[in-house]
């Protein structure tokens, strides 16, 4: 048997391997300082402090690194082989050991925590005088609140352009204020803050480059404090104010040239509504109960916008949030959830100040929540740049009067989207009696297209089907998408195809 003598040999493929490590090695080295720490940047700070190990030449790289990330919540994480701690400091710190953080006493089982505070330190004092991009602080406060803060104001001298905090465990008898000079900072672009604890601002408040704004759980002082916070950032573009605590304050403004985008989490935590065993026949008689004392806020919180294009709610309308004199918005989502006359009534004016949206998400509870004031659906804003209506998630009841008011106030509906499982609550299976009364002009006149998504094929959906078909005049398709559970997909897309159909040009076709 003849062997081939250009075959490569395991030893060949050994040193071909060895040459191919050292030439990487040898361009890595080859590369300016600038593109080494760029470099350094994208690994986790942990590992770039690591790197000073490899060389002489990367002893001091990661000094000048412009990502910091400091995370007391992540999991450690070892490369094969590796023993060591993960919070080792470097080996060749020039800093006096007398710089060595030592926390107050906490109780057995905190040694992480020390190794973290003290990485956190020593990583701070050893950096050089460069500018930072991005500064991400997550942790514990506890006892170390002065601590916390100086690091604060270490990244804030640093001329921090993008800043993630996020504390956690913050003791009532150990007051935190966030450094004032924070609020102050000229070159801070983007702020994220979520602490469940009090907002302590300053009385100076200029943040004149921020354009993204993101406040979680935070405990608002008062009206002129909360005031002056959302009047210093003249360049805010993108607003996001989760599960905030508005107690303290009885009316604020947000307004802004630039801002595009709000998102507001209203303190979404969960109720117990009545039950019925017919949703549209519950009244208000029930009763509904809050674990975390939902009652609502007398604050309102308007927002001017003459550029936003872009709003979403989510929540129990505890507060009430108001648009006023925006910009016809492009999109909107509304999640809401209550059966308290008021929010329904807190509903219906946020839905009057968004009438001239163009595509729109709606959860099905939020139908059931303008049902709630039935008396002022007769009032409901005519919607006429709406193109698209995406109903999102849970059971969509289609003879609930709050769809059926919004479909018959959105005379330009384009496109019905539905990714909600199809109820009927007044459908008599026998009698097949459901039907649209008086048909909403979109689906004579505008209505191109019909997605059904996580179809069941129930009789319920199949009667829906039937009417919408029969009806839609201007329909040119209607795509449906069947669960995977659903055995008989093929007989229901065939019966499907013989229903009626108003408009001879409608195509029905699968997702």
């Amino acid at each position: 048997m003849e062997v081939d003598s250009s075959a490569p040999t395991a030893k060949t493929l050994k040193t071909n391997k060895e040459q191919n490590t050292a030439d990487t090695g040898q361009t890595l080295t080859n590369l300016p300082d600038s593109i080494l720490q760029l470099i350094l940047s994208f690994l986790p700070t942990k590992q770039a402090v690591r790197t000073s190990i490899l060389s002489k030449r990367w002893r001091y790289l990661w000094m000048s690194v412009h990502n910091l990330v400091f995370d007391e919540y992540e999991p450690p994480v070892h490369s094969e082989g590796d023993e060591s701690d993960e919070y080792d400091p470097p080996a060749h710190s020039e800093a006096d050991e007398s710089d060595e953080y030592e926390p107050p006493d906490h109780s057995e089982g905190d040694g992480k925590r020390l190794l973290f505070m003290n990485f956190v330190q020593r990583v701070l004092l050893l950096r050089d005088s460069s500018d930072m991009k991005k500064f991400t602080l997550s942790c514990d406060v506890l006892s170390d609140a002065s601590r916390v803060s100086t690091w604060v104001s270490a990244a804030v001298r640093h001329n921090v352009e993008d800043l993630i905090l996020h504390f956690d465990n913050i003791e009532v008898e150990h007051s935190f204020v966030l450094p004032h000079g924070l609020f102050s900072c000229q070159t801070l672009r983007k702020l994220e803050l979520h602490m469940i604890y009090d907002l302590k601002l300053p009385s100076v408040i200029s943040l004149s480059k921020l354009t993204v704004l993101y406040l979680k759980d935070v405990i608002f002082p008062d009206d002129h404090l909360t005031q002056k916070l959302f009047s210093c950032c003249p360049l805010l573009e993108n607003l996001t104010l989760e599960n905030c605590d508005w107690q303290n304050v009885t009316a604020v403004s947000i307004s802004g040239p630039k801002l595009e985008r709000v998102m507001i989490v209203d303190r979404t935590d969960p109720i117990v509504e009545a039950e019925s065993d017919d949703d549209e026949s519950n009244d208000q008689d029930g009763e509904v109960v809050d674990p975390h004392g939902g009652d609502m806020t007398g604050c309102q919180v308007v927002i001017f916008g003459t550029n936003l294009h872009n709003y979403n709610y989510v929540g129990n309308l505890r507060t009430d949030f108001r648009l006023y004199n925006s910009s016809p918005l492009v999109y909107a989502s509304l999640y809401m959830r209550s059966t308290r006359i008021e929010a329904s009534f807190r509903a219906h004016k946020l839905l009057g100040e968004l009438s001239g949206v163009k595509h729109i998400i709606m959860q099905p509870a939020t139908f059931k929540v303008l049902k709630c004031a039935e008396e002022l659906l007769p009032h409901l804003p005519t919607f006429y740049n709406l193109n698209t209506l995406l109903i999102m998630d849970g059971q969509i009841d289609f003879a609930c009067k709050g769809l059926l008011s919004m479909l018959q106030n959105s005379p330009q509906l384009n496109h019905l989207d539905i990714r909600s499982v199809i109820s009927l609550s007044t459908h008599d299976e026998e009698q097949d009696d459901w039907k649209l009364e008086p048909v909403p002009p979109c689906l004579i006149s505008h209505l191109k297209t019909i997605d059904m998504w996580t179809f069941l094929g129930s009789e319920d959906e199949m009667h829906v089907v039937k009417v919408l078909l029969r009806t839609a005049t201007a329909l040119e398709k209607m795509c449906f998408s069947f669960l995977s559970l659903i055995k008989n997909q093929a007989e229901l897309y065939e019966q499907i195809k013989k229903f009626p159909r108003a408009s001879l040009n409608c195509e029905i076709s699968l997702l």
